[in-house]
């Protein structure tokens, strides 16, 4: 999306990647938009022809795929997942060779990062941010950051501490941490060479996250990038910060902690795919 134009409508496509979403979640969600931001306007999410599985999917597989080729191919400008959970990585498989080289914007956060380093990987770039179904519960700065990055393409600088000195630039991969994990070895895995890497979580127990940031340095991956961009973590914020400095203060690559970014009130908005830069304590999209 053109950042120095703002259309007049912008439509995005709604649907269910993951775990299933009470109507209830969907109308509020929907109200806040049509009172904050009504030139977005939503399509429906597609109707699944049979039952899920298990009762945490909101599809079969081959009902998810099928919806997702056919939502990549429509005129939507946006494909904004009503909400996370689990699933994403079930039935991504079945369209990776399937993908039109331009793939269009995906938004949505936490099970949505298998869906993001798709879409970068396929070229495209994606947007971090708030689900339809998590507006009630974001704050209003960071929804109104997100709508205007889905209508104008322009997105915020953000705040954080700097926790290992220096600069970096380069293209902003990631997401949730515990998919990030998951995804090593698999397609789904981010295009690591160069780039900026955002990590943030829920409900994790400290000892995981440790274990998680120790995983992904016996990987080696981390020895690729340029920067690392932390978002919200844990509740103990402080120990967090204390375990993070301590699994990855020694690669010699800037890390900023402490954006709002994430699984609370404060999701600010980030252009997954685009370069930013680690300067001081800000990470700013170029």
């Amino acid at each position: 999306m053109d950042g120095n134009q703002v259309k007049k409508t912008v439509t995005a496509a709604l649907f269910t990647p993951a775990s299933p979403v009470e109507a209830e979640d969907l109308e509020r969600g929907a109200s806040i938009l049509e009172r904050e931001c009504p030139i977005i306007q939503l399509s429906p999410p597609p109707a699944r022809s049979g039952n899920a599985p298990f009762p945490y999917l909101a599809a079969r597989d081959d009902d998810q795929a099928n919806i997702f080729l056919d939502l990549v191919a429509g005129a939507a400008d946006l494909l904004w997942a009503a909400r996370g959970g689990y699933g994403s990585m079930r039935w991504l498989p079945q369209v990776l060779s399937r993908l039109p080289s331009r793939p269009p914007t995906v938004v949505g956060f936490s099970d949505i990062t298998f869906l993001h380093s798709l879409m970068l990987n396929n070229g495209g770039t994606t947007i971090h941010g708030p689900m339809l179904a998590t507006l009630p519960d974001t704050s209003k700065e960071s929804r109104q950051a997100l709508f205007q990055a889905m209508t104008s393409g322009r997105f915020p600088a953000l705040r954080g501490e700097l926790l290992v000195d220096g600069a970096g630039r380069g293209r902003l991969i990631g997401g949730n941490l515990t998919c990030i994990c998951h995804s090593i070895g698999t397609p789904l895995e981010p295009p690591w060479e160069g780039s900026i890497l955002l990590i943030e979580d829920h409900n994790e127990p400290l000892y995981r996250i440790d274990r998680m940031l120790t995983h992904l340095l016996l990987t080696g991956r981390l020895d690729r990038l340029n920067g690392i961009a932390v978002g919200s973590l844990h509740k103990d914020a402080q120990q967090a910060k204390e375990i993070v400095a301590d699994r990855l203060g020694a690669i010699g690559i800037p890390i900023i902690y402490g954006l709002p970014v994430g699984h609370g009130p404060d999701n600010m908005p980030l252009n997954l795919g685009r370069d930013y830069s680690i300067s001081g304590d800000l990470l700013t999209p170029e």
